[in-house]
C-alpha cells in the first residue's frame, strides 16, 4: 500500500481542485509505468498514499497538498489514518503562526518536557513553518 497520510483541514465550501492539481508532478513513473502517489479530496481534507515508486517526487507531490490545505486554514493536521493521535497529554502543545510581525512558535509539553515528535508531526511542523515565512516574506514587501 505505501505510506499513507491524512491532512485534516476546514475544507471550503466551494472549493475547486481543478487549479490545484495542475501544480503537482506526474504520479506515473514513465519508465516502470507505476504509481508514485496518489491522492482524494475528502470531506476533511486529503488523503495521500506514498506508493513508495519515487520518494522525491512523492515527497514534493506531499509537500504541494501541505501546502494546499495551509492556504485554505490556519491550522491543519496530518497523521497516518488509523493511528491514534501522539500526543498524550491534551496541554501538550505545537502550533506555529505568523502574527503579522513575527513567526511564533509554541512547543510546550505538560511537565515542561521537550516534545517528541512523530515524522509525520515534524513535517507538518516543517510545512507551518514554511507557510509563516511566505507571510513574513511577503509582509515586509
Amino acid at each position: 500500500m505505501g505510506m499513507e497520510y491524512k491532512i485534516k483541514f476546514a475544507v471550503p465550501a466551494n472549493y475547486d481542485p481543478s487549479l490545484f492539481a495542475k501544480k503537482l508532478p506526474s504520479p506515473i513513473d514513465l519508465p516502470s509505468m507505476a504509481e508514485i502517489y496518489s491522492y482524494s479530496l475528502e470531506q476533511d481534507g486529503f488523503y495521500f498514499v506514498d506508493h513508495l515508486v519515487d520518494r522525491p517526487i512523492a515527497s514534493m507531490a506531499l509537500r504541494i497538498v501541505i501546502d494546499e490545505a495551509l492556504s485554505h486554514a490556519a491550522h491543519i493536521e496530518v497523521f497516518e489514518p488509523g493511528e491514534p493521535p501522539r500526543q498524550l497529554f491534551a496541554e501538550d502543545r505545537l502550533d506555529a503562526w505568523f502574527d503579522g510581525s513575527a513567526i511564533c512558535v509554541v512547543a510546550t509539553g505538560t511537565h515542561g518536557d521537550p516534545l517528541d515528535l512523530g515524522e509525520a508531526e515534524v513535517r507538518a511542523l516543517i510545512a507551518k513553518l514554511q507557510h509563516c515565512l511566505a507571510q513574513s516574506q511577503a509582509a515586509d514587501q
